[in-house]
């Protein structure tokens, strides 16, 4: 037995002493018994291994950056829902055993969300390219060197992806579409284009005109596409940059932008104010430019009525136009595990980022992007939506759910039996998860419906939501009494029910508040018919009181607060032109 074997031996003799005096006797006689001084140094070794790959797995937290454009951007609001998700879900002792048994996230990782000008800016930050962003990005970047996370318009990613001699930029999810908009001061549509039902708006009529689109980020990029299409280039053009804060909708009213143009989800405020002054305009030939730009989408249309609805809707007809998806990227060294673990969030835990984007207040029309979160499609040579970027290893791990085996992940080279063990487990894991799939599943579809219901409508179109929300309820918690979906998942629900429950409810009352007003000023205004006779203006008021009551009753215009205020402002008139008789 050689010195060290002897040193191990009485070193490990003397850490048992409080062992019953066999166990002593038996770890004396081992330098005796060379196959089992192996055996031992094997396990605890194995042993060591173990703990290891445990540790690594679980309990050694990375810290992931994500950049995410500007915080008022539709991305960077779910970058942060997600950052907050994700870091309740980290693994801490000592409730990390007990989370794996449960089945509970349990994550190594943390995301840390960084502001930034756009997607341009974005993929410099992923490859690296720290010369190429702010110096606000690149000292939140610090230690880290380049950003490990970053969201993306898929076209510009398309363009821009070939500068780097080897990128390492790879997709991980479609977040949703983005629209390209073009909104035109109405001055410069041309009366034959505002004549016709269906025609193609004269691109070249902004040539020499302000154009207000971002200069950083990927928007103007998008836009020198369309120009060039239209053989125009960017020089033909007076960009006017738009930085945090502008008022552009004032710029556009007052004539000092001719045309705004945004890539940006359908329901944008910033267009929804600059439509006060002009029209969203098509943009034709999508499918010729898709020959260059492949990541273009080339049968996307603006609906009619997606800004406002009613008998004048805006636009007043369905418009032609291009999409594009904004991608979630990460760097191909980014763990294969971390970004699996990350994709499920994204893919199998979307009731729990609305419930992080409505406790952040976001607009109703953010927290329904996250049911667009999806698998990026994959073109003939593996490429993500025609961007260019493959799929990182550990999305395509988990879209094709080939999950690597337990014992493999965690414990690497093991025995025959430790192999069955953990195949058993993880078939009985991937029944759980199926059938927690399917229960998630139910209840995105209930939290769709509800999170659906929650935009300006009529009046009597938002008491049919207020009565379909409190059906949806029913059904939920039926479900949930049946076991069909999860407390946590009601949970949930429950939280956007609630949202849209008090929206609803605002919403109904201001629209009844605004009805009511308008019956009171009507019956006020008789008050100003000096010259009229009062028995005339009698009778126009009790047309006014029977309009109202049959309001009150069958079309809910009013609340029984309103009415009565109604009914004070009825008899005041009353009296005065009773004195005028």
């Amino acid at each position: 037995m050689s010195q060290a074997s002897q040193l191990f031996t009485r070193r490990l003799s003397k850490s048992v002493q409080l062992f019953p005096g066999t166990l002593t006797e038996y770890l004396k006689s081992i330098p005796s018994k060379p196959v089992t001084f192996l055996l031992l140094v094997t396990a605890f070794g194995a042993a060591g291994v173990g703990i290891w790959s445990v540790y690594n797995r679980y309990l050694s937290l990375q810290t992931l950056i994500l950049v995410a454009g500007k915080q008022s951007g539709e991305s960077a609001q779910i970058s942060n829902a997600l950052m907050q998700l994700v870091n309740k879900h980290q693994c801490r002792l000592p409730e990390f055993p007990t989370n794996i048994i449960k089945g509970k996230l349990c994550l190594n990782f943390k995301i840390e969300v960084v502001k930034t000008d756009g997607t341009e800016e974005n993929l410099n930050a992923l490859e690296g390219n720290l010369k190429k962003v702010q110096e606000n990005t690149r000292q939140k970047i610090g230690k880290h060197k380049h950003a490990h996370l970053a969201t993306a318009q898929a076209d510009v990613v398309a363009d821009q992806i070939d500068q780097f001699s080897t990128s390492s930029a790879r997709t991980v999810a479609t977040l949703y579409t983005d629209t390209f908009q073009l909104v035109v001061r109405n001055s410069l549509i041309p009366n034959e284009y505002r004549k016709a039902d269906e025609s193609t708006f004269p691109f070249s009529v902004l040539k020499g005109k302000k154009i207000s689109v971002p200069k950083l980020g990927g928007q103007r990029i998008s836009f020198s596409s369309i120009a060039q299409h239209n053989g125009l280039e960017n020089q033909d053009f007076k960009f006017v940059d738009t930085k945090p804060g502008d008022q552009t909708e004032t710029d556009f009213c007052s004539g000092r932008v001719d045309a705004i143009f945004r890539v940006r989800t359908l329901g944008n405020s910033e267009i929804k104010n600059a439509l006060q002054c002009g029209q969203l305009v098509p943009i034709h030939q999508a499918a010729a430019m898709k020959i260059q730009h492949p990541a273009f989408q080339d049968d996307a249309t603006i609906p009619e009525g997606s800004y406002l609805g009613g008998d004048s809707p805006n636009p007043p007809k369905k418009l032609k136009t291009i999409a594009v998806k904004r991608l979630l990227l990460a760097r191909q060294d980014v763990p294969r595990q971390a970004i699996w673990e990350l994709t499920a969030i994204l893919n199998e835990h979307k009731p729990e980022l609305v419930k992080e984007l409505a406790d952040k207040h976001a607009n109703p029309w953010v927290k329904a992007l996250v049911t667009q979160i999806s698998e990026p499609g994959l073109g003939e040579a593996g490429e993500a939506d025609s961007s260019g970027v493959s799929l990182h290893d550990g999305a395509r791990d988990f879209y094709q759910r080939n999950q690597p085996p337990f014992y493999i992940t965690y414990l690497g080279h093991a025995s025959t039996f430790i192999t069955v063990v953990s195949f058993a487990v993880a078939v009985l894991l991937r029944a759980h998860r199926h059938i927690q799939q399917e229960s998630k599943d139910r209840a995105d579809e209930y939290i769709k419906t509800v999170v659906d219901l929650m935009k300006k409508a009529p009046l009597v179109e938002l008491i049919n939501s207020q009565k379909k929300l409190e059906e949806e309820f029913q059904i939920a918690s039926q479900a949930l009494r049946e076991d069909k979906i999860s407390q946590e998942s009601f949970r949930t629900f429950n939280e956007a029910y609630k949202t849209t429950r008090e929206y609803i409810e605002r919403e109904i009352e201001s629209a009844q508040r605004h009805k009511s007003e308008q019956y009171i000023n009507e019956v006020m205004h008789l008050l100003d018919f000096d010259q009229t006779r009062p028995e005339v203006l009698l009778k126009q008021l009790d047309t006014i009181l029977i309009a109202a009551k049959n309001a009150l009753t069958e079309d809910n215009v009013f609340s029984r607060e309103s009415f009565r205020t109604f009914i004070e402002a009825h008899n005041v008139v009353r009296e005065a032109l009773a004195r005028r008789i």
